[in-house]
């Protein structure tokens, strides 16, 4: 967001904090889907050395939500 207001030379609080706030709920959703397919999947998976791999899924989530904050950001 300060990158953003520097660049453009326009800030306001009302766009921040509603960018802020949209950024954590798109997280947060991803987060818990990831999470939670996951976690059915380790149930399916009886070899632990998938179990290892499929434990690292859930940071995949990280990438997965930047990406999409970055594409609804250049929609809007």
């Amino acid at each position: 967001m300060a990158i953003a207001a520097a660049v453009t030379g326009t800030f306001t609080w009302t766009g921040a904090v509603g960018e802020l706030v949209l950024s954590g709920v798109v997280a947060v959703a991803i987060g818990v889907a990831v999470g939670w397919a996951a976690d059915k999947l380790m149930g399916f998976v009886a070899d632990a050395t998938l179990q290892i791999g499929l434990s690292l899924l859930p940071f995949v989530s990280y990438a997965l939500a930047d990406d999409l904050r970055v594409q609804v950001r250049k929609v809007s």
